[in-house]
């Protein structure tokens, strides 16, 4: 990400991190986290951007996971 303060060279991408959340869905998850998104670290505008649309599709399935566990 670029709007990250400790970008994890090598790390996961976004399509693994969705793909993750989504194969815990058979599990009662109780809890999720999003650490440190901070669009102003990116000199890059569009990177920022990009960063800000990936946390918030990770919120998205985090919260859609956790709704399910709970029902």
């Amino acid at each position: 990400a670029a709007a990250c303060g400790t970008p994890e060279p090598g790390g996961l991408r976004p399509d693994h991190v969705l793909a993750v959340l989504a194969a815990l869905a058979p599990f009662e998850v109780v809890g999720a986290d999003l650490v440190e998104l901070a669009p102003g670290l990116s000199l890059d505008p569009a990177a920022s951007e990009r960063s800000i649309e990936t946390a918030c599709r990770y919120v998205r399935a985090s919260l859609d996971l956790l709704a399910s566990s709970s029902g």
